[in-house]
């Protein structure tokens, strides 16, 4: 490909309308100056060259999270506030769905075109006419090619008040109702898998009771979203001691770890298979690693943790999962920590395990903000980006910001890092040059328009740049 874009054309060599394109004038071009042999073979060379590009990129857009390329932040069209319910759901057959609502009551769920914002349907949600939350959740997600779309709201003060919530079942075609779910008062309702699975207590005579309120045993019922059949039930032993603190649930992947006190059980979202976990820590939280490992995070550590190995024991971990806003599966088997390189406290960076739980310590990059994609382990922090080999640490470029790091995307060829005020900076995935930068705030409302905390966000359903203002409401880039 380099050697066609060093062959310049002559005047007027243009391309007639409808004509071959300057890569092709070129390259019939270089192809006459060699040998037929050998010009067949660099011809063979540079169109396979190109197939396999667009083949990349075209396996590049099908990774979740990967933006759709382009140099431009333009704006293209706008949401109100609480923009995040919609640019936080879910596309699916070419339809974003998300939620509507407004501070204190949920509105209903829409459906959008991701390129033009246009409005493909809107359905209204059943609400109870008196509710004013407190506090207001809604999203949307995908289950067997259905928009799965749940609210959750609390009504009242620190010390006490009600809850409300719902789940539709919804066509993202047209928004029609498949079904709606209310679950009972007195349980929590997650996605499972392709499940909906109602999470509910059982007191010591077997009778349902607030999963909140320290029962005897949990139990988990898996729901067909469709049809709403019941596809495996899951109870849990009895544990009547209450010194042992309260049930939690926690999703890990396609797994839902249920505790209590030292106790865990590993729940198999597919059939509800269980078993049970050695050595759970009483007080503290879970995460999934992009293995599918659990990660124990113990509350009384600071960057310390267990990640479970394959034959049930826990291996010491001198970090936290690090999160990844684009993983294309590129190194399989690694999972990715942030934590500390070495043994003393101030030397932090990223940290690399596999299923034994080897750690191997890699400094000095460190951030909250990364992605993989392609074989390379991009991590931002403050105003620092650092790229690194994914299956060696081995550092490939790393750049130095004149603001902070906000968020971080890639659209197949390039990272997107966003900054500080509202401005997005392009560089090369695997060398790091700089390929370009744009002042979203600029571009949306004008020269001269004072930075009000507005935040260009890289990682929403759209796959494009956003521009969120400080009342909540976005305008969707490029």
């Amino acid at each position: 490909m380099t050697q066609v874009e060093l062959v310049e054309d002559g005047p007027g060599a243009g391309p007639a309308p409808g004509g071959p394109r300057h890569g092709d004038a070129a390259l019939r071009r270089v192809v006459r100056l060699l040998a037929p042999p050998a010009a067949a073979l660099l011809a063979v060379s540079l169109l396979a060259d190109a197939a396999a590009e667009r083949t990349r990129a075209a396996a590049f857009a099908e990774v979740r999270g990967v933006l759709q390329p382009g140099q431009s932040v333009r704006p293209v069209w706008e949401l109100g506030p609480r923009a995040e319910l919609v640019l936080d759901g879910v596309v699916l057959d070419g339809t974003l769905v998300g939620a509507l609502a407004g501070e204190t009551t949920l509105t209903g769920f829409v459906g959008l075109d991701p390129d033009s914002g246009a409005r493909r349907w809107e359905m209204a949600a059943a609400v109870p006419d008196d509710l004013r939350a407190t506090e207001l959740w809604a999203g949307c997600d995908g289950v067997d090619g259905l928009a799965v779309c749940f609210a959750y709201a609390w009504s009242g003060e620190a010390g006490g008040g009600e809850e409300w919530q719902a789940a539709w079942v919804l066509d993202p075609a047209d928004g029609r109702p498949v079904r709606s779910w209310r679950p009972p008062d007195d349980a929590g309702m997650r996605i499972a898998g392709r499940s909906l699975v109602e999470y509910s207590g059982l007191d010591g005579e077997g009778r349902r009771t607030q999963v909140w309120s320290y029962p005897d045993r949990v139990r988990l019922t898996a729901l067909d979203p469709a049809t709403g059949a019941e596809r495996w039930v899951w109870t849990s032993v009895a544990i009547d001691d209450l010194g042992e603190g309260p049930w939690d649930a926690w999703p890990l992947g396609d797994q839902t770890l249920v505790t209590r006190g030292a106790r865990g059980w590993l729940v198999d979202d597919a059939d509800g298979a269980a078993r049970e976990l050695p050595g759970v820590a009483s007080v503290g939280s879970f995460a999934a690693t992009r293995t599918g490992q659990v990660f124990q995070v113990r509350y009384a550590a600071v960057d310390h943790g267990s990640l479970l190995r394959e034959d049930g024991t826990w291996a010491e971990v001198p970090g936290t999962v690090l999160a990844l806003a684009v993983d294309d599966g590129s190194a399989p088997g690694l999972a990715y920590f942030r934590g500390r390189a070495d043994d003393r406290a101030d030397d932090r960076g990223t940290l690399a395990s596999d299923a034994t739980g080897a750690v191997r310590r890699w400094a000095p990059a460190e951030g909250e903000l990364a992605l993989l994609l392609d074989g390379v382990l991009v991590v931002a922090d403050g105003t620092s980006v650092t790229a690194l080999d994914a299956l060696t640490g081995q550092v490939a470029w790393s750049v130095d910001l004149d603001t902070a790091a906000t968020d971080l995307g890639a659209d197949g060829t390039a990272v997107l890092v966003a900054r500080d005020p509202a401005t997005v900076s392009a560089f090369d995935l695997h060398d790091g040059r700089p390929l370009w930068e744009r002042d979203a705030l600029a571009a949306v409302e004008g020269p001269g328009v004072r930075w009000d905390d507005e935040q260009v966000r890289l990682g929403t359903a759209v796959a494009r740049p956003v521009l969120v203002r400080a009342d909540g409401s976005a305008v969707v880039l490029r």
